[in-house]
This record gives structure tokens, C-alpha cells and sequence, in this order.
């Protein structure tokens, strides 16, 4: 299976066999460099006799996830969610002791889902002004290789393309939010939060996206880009920027006190 990763934009299509995907994730990280990563996240089951993970189950299965983040990263609290449309959920909180053993994932670690190589690192500097580097994920092309000479779609390939990203993407929405224990004094991040207390590293609303035209043209272009440059230069098109945004740093940085 084509490894689908622009800046994280098409990182759903991972869900593709388990479902669509809601997920929300705030990270706080202390003047120490310790903290929490708080996820809520739902998985709406495309398979319906896809049996559920009993409490047991869970807790093995997070403690799990938390060992593979890193070194000193525990789960401090599990609970399993059901929300009105019958998706199936769970809200996890993670604590950890040094942030710069941590590698974090937009994407929940549900199911089957694998976030491997989608990790955000992190580098903490403690001092009269704390620093905070976040190394993203790297950008590369949707479009493979043996694909540049690959004829275009009919009319009805491409309506039967359009429904497939309709159903798969309707109910997907990621968000990835960085907040630290004090006021952010300085950073290069494209989105800083309201509260001045941290940035907005990852949104991506594709279930409003894919309800606008002029978002969706832009959406479909990416996969036709191999230059990353463009690709970059498309993200920050004002038709996608209103549903998707993605910090285009190669590396974040942070300055707290």
C-alpha cells in the first residue's frame, strides 16, 4: 500500500480499513519538562463484526502504546467512550517524566492503526526561558514514482473517486494542540493558540473540507504533486487553510517561562 504522507494531511487514509476518525490530543509539558498528553479519540467501525477490546484488553493494549512512546511515558488514566452515533472511543491520558523521550502521534493508536513514523519529537531545554523544539514529521510526495505516466481518470473514475473520499473522510476531524504550564514569550509556529499558552500543531477538518468545492479541488491536486515545495504551497492555499491547518516547520520551537 502507496505510503500516504503530506505533512500529516492524508494521514487519515491509515484508518481507511478500521473507520473514520475523531480525535482530539492536548499535550502539556511542565517547566520541568514532564507532563501529560490528554487524547479523546473515536473510530466509527467500518467492519460491524469487529469484536470490542474488553477492560483488561484496554489496559494492556495503552500500556502498550505508552511503552513504544518512550522511556518514562505511563498511562495515568482509561476510559472507554460511546458517543450518539455508536462510535466507539476512548479517553486516555498519558503522563510522562522527560518530554525529550517522547515520541507523540497526531493520530490515535486505535485498532489496527499504525502511527509509526508519524511521530513528533522533542527536544526540552530548561533555563530561565524554557525551550521547547518539536522536530515534525517529514514531508513527502502522495504521488509514487511509477505513477507520473498514469492516464487520467474518466469522468466516472473520478465521480467514483469523489464518493470514496465523501464516505471515508465525512466524520474526520484531528487535532493536535501543544500547550505548556506557563506563557509562551517566543516561537516560529504558524498557529499559536488563543490563550497564548501553547500552538496549534495539527487541525484537520475534513469532514467540513470535503462540503466545499473550492477546499476539495485543492485536496485532490496534492495527489497528483511530487515536488514537496508545491505540495507545501498548496497546504497554504486559503480554500484548504480553512479546514486544514499544519505547521510547515521543519522543526517548532517554543519559548516558555
Amino acid at each position: 500500500m502507496r505510503r500516504l504522507i503530506c505533512l500529516g494531511v492524508i494521514a487519515g487514509l491509515m484508518a481507511c480499513l478500521s473507520g473514520c476518525i475523531q480525535s482530539k490530543t492536548v499535550m502539556t509539558v511542565h517547566k520541568d519538562g514532564s507532563g501529560t498528553i490528554e487524547q479523546t479519540a473515536y473510530i466509527v467501525k467500518m467492519n460491524a463484526g469487529t469484536p470490542e477490546r474488553t477492560e483488561a484488553e484496554l489496559n494492556e493494549h495503552y500500556a502498550e502504546i505508552a511503552k513504544k512512546m518512550g522511556d518514562g511515558v505511563s498511562v495515568k488514566s482509561l476510559k472507554a467512550l460511546t458517543d450518539h452515533i455508536g462510535a466507539t472511543g476512548v479517553h486516555v491520558v498519558y503522563a510522562f517524566t522527560d518530554v525529550s523521550k517522547v515520541a507523540a502521534s497526531a493520530m490515535p493508536a486505535m485498532g489496527d492503526i499504525s502511527v509509526k513514523g508519524e511521530e513528533m519529537h522533542f527536544q526540552f531545554d530548561k533555563g530561565a526561558q524554557n525551550t521547547l523544539t518539536v522536530s515534525m514529521p517529514p514531508v513527502k510526495s502522495m504521488n509514487a514514482a511509477d505513477d507520473e505516466k498514469a492516464a487520467k481518470p474518466s469522468a466516472d473514475e473520478e465521480k467514483m473517486q469523489d464518493a470514496m473520499i465523501a464516505q471515508v473522510f465525512k466524520d474526520m476531524l484531528i487535532d493536535f494542540e501543544l500547550r505548556v504550564d506557563g506563557n509562551v514569550s517566543k516561537t516560529n509556529a504558524a498557529s499559536p493558540n488563543t490563550t497564548k499558552d501553547g500552538v496549534v500543531l495539527m487541525h484537520e477538518d475534513f469532514g467540513a473540507l470535503i462540503k466545499d468545492p473550492a477546499a476539495m479541488k485543492v485536496f485532490k491536486s496534492l495527489t497528483t504533486v511530487k515536488d514537496v515545495k508545491v505540495m507545501k504551497d498548496l497546504l497554504r492555499d486559503p480554500a484548504i487553510t480553512k479546514y486544514v491547518q499544519i505547521d510547515p516547520s521543519e522543526k517548532v520551537v517554543v519559548e516558555f517561562k
